[in-house]
């Protein structure tokens, strides 16, 4: 009798790993078989997948239909989606680099490949995508995009970066104020980082353009002077004003919104530069084609957060160094 059972034991199929959701995978899965272009069945299927626990069993039919049914964006923005829970790093990398072909100025789509570029392992690349993210981004929103990139830039042995992200977060959020400026106090102490922070005081005449605050700069020992934005995220100039200093830009496009739109260019980064006589040292700037009234430059958050300033009497103006 034992024996006859037995047979019976092993001649019969093996349990579905997909326990309690069997049935229902099995069904999506022949509605698939049938047309294998079936968005509601493969969704169903993944989800009852991933309810089992399986979720990267899915990874053939969705990768079938991104290459063969003619996908529109909602299917796009759902496979992303897909790809980042199933951890399945090089789909989601491979949908990540077209969004942000089609949208370099989406801070939504750099963020996301940020993410993605770091869990492929890429952390120098999710380092660019995260800063870009920050360039990009509305004053009120930039708090967690540069919360992020401080993060990632001491993670990728970028110290100094991560101390100016830090220190710029400590101006911006002041609900993030105490964490960023423990993370900048601890960073500066770095051997690399010495003399990062900006000393002294100066005094000046503060000059204008249509509007514009004017600030006289020296940079690469060359006087020049720049406007004050303070919603943008880093420092611009003029290709114009470029050209007549002889600096060169990096070769690649960085994208920066500020009180002048979006605006895109190569970058600049300066060693060393004078306000008004205070000392700045390892400060970038986006090299756009033109700024608007015709300014120079602008000096954008990543300077100004660095340094304090307030009138004096008239157009005297006091600069010092924080």
């Amino acid at each position: 009798m034992w024996f006859f059972a037995l047979i019976s034991l092993i001649a019969c199929d093996p349990p579905s790993p997909y326990g309690a959701y069997a049935s229902g995978v099995e069904m999506q899965q022949d509605a698939l078989a049938a047309n294998p272009c079936n968005l509601d069945a493969l969704r169903r299927m993944v989800d009852l997948m991933e309810s089992a626990g399986y979720l990267q069993d899915a990874v053939p039919a969705v990768t079938h239909y991104g290459t063969s049914c003619s996908p529109d964006s909602a299917f796009e923005d759902w496979q992303l989606d897909y790809a980042i829970r199933a951890q399945q790093w090089p789909m989601a990398l491979s949908i990540a680099d077209g969004r942000v072909a089609k949208n370099p100025t989406s801070t939504l789509d750099r963020t996301t490949r940020a993410r993605v570029r770091e869990q492929s392992g890429d952390l120098q690349g999710a380092v660019v995508d995260s800063r870009q993210a920050v360039l990009l981004s509305q004053q009120k929103s930039r708090s967690e995009p540069l919360k992020r990139l401080a993060q990632r830039q001491e993670r990728a042995g970028q110290p100094c970066a991560a101390w100016s992200s830090w220190n710029l977060l400590s101006s911006t959020d002041r609900n993030l104020r105490g964490e960023a400026q423990l993370a900048a106090r601890r960073l500066s102490q770095e051997p690399a980082c010495l003399g990062m922070e900006v000393e002294g005081e100066a005094t000046f005449t503060r000059g204008d353009r249509a509007g514009w605050w004017l600030f006289p700069v020296t940079l690469d020992g060359q006087p020049v002077e720049l406007g004050v934005d303070t919603s943008a995220a880093t420092s611009v100039l003029s290709r114009a004003t470029t050209e007549s200093l002889g600096l060169k830009g990096d070769g690649k496009d960085w994208y920066i919104y500020g009180f002048a739109g979006i605006l895109a260019g190569p970058m600049h980064s300066a060693a060393m530069m004078d306000v008004a006589g205070i000392k700045v040292p390892n400060v970038d700037f986006v090299i756009v084609e033109e700024l608007p009234d015709k300014l120079p430059g602008l000096l954008g958050a990543d300077v100004l957060s660095r340094i304090s300033f307030h009138e004096e009497r008239g157009k005297q103006w006091k600069v010092v160094g924080k």
